[in-house]
């Protein structure tokens, strides 16, 4: 288990992927203050990820975002990933599908806090959200 604390400056993003076959498993996010941006962001080049046992928390008022669909990615598989505002949610979706994501499959997915999901148009899959507290809304745009 490895764990990202809140960034001391404003990064584009802690973790950025171009690559196919990304594996984020078992990592923890705190996101604070200089993540006004997203902390793991996909982007031209990303194929079949897998993001399994990670969470993301907002631990201030300004966390805007903890991950973030740049461009369109093909295949992309989450489960028992946790999202959770806190106490301050975030500045934008906890999920935000900029682009469209084909074969999603996003299961035991936790939307705590104000941990609100947005999915793109021609997105396709499915999510299953285990526990969805506070406002915590999934929009799914088709």
């Amino acid at each position: 288990s490895i764990t990202f604390p809140a960034s001391t400056a404003v990064p584009t993003a802690i973790i950025r992927s171009a690559a196919a076959g990304t594996v984020l498993n078992g990592l923890t996010f705190s996101c604070g203050a200089s993540n006004t941006a997203r902390a793991v962001s996909f982007v031209t080049g990303a194929s079949d990820a897998r993001v399994t046992d990670t969470s993301f928390t907002s631990t201030a008022a300004t966390a805007a975002t903890a991950i973030e669909i740049i461009n369109a990615l093909a295949g992309l598989t989450m489960d028992n990933v946790s999202f959770d505002g806190g106490s301050f949610e975030w500045t934008a979706a906890a999920f935000l599908g900029t682009a469209a994501v084909t074969r999603l499959r996003a299961t035991r997915m936790y939307q705590l806090n104000g941990s609100d999901v947005t999915l793109a148009t021609g997105t396709t899959g499915v999510w299953q959200q285990e526990v969805s507290t506070g406002n915590s809304r999934l929009t799914w745009t088709v």
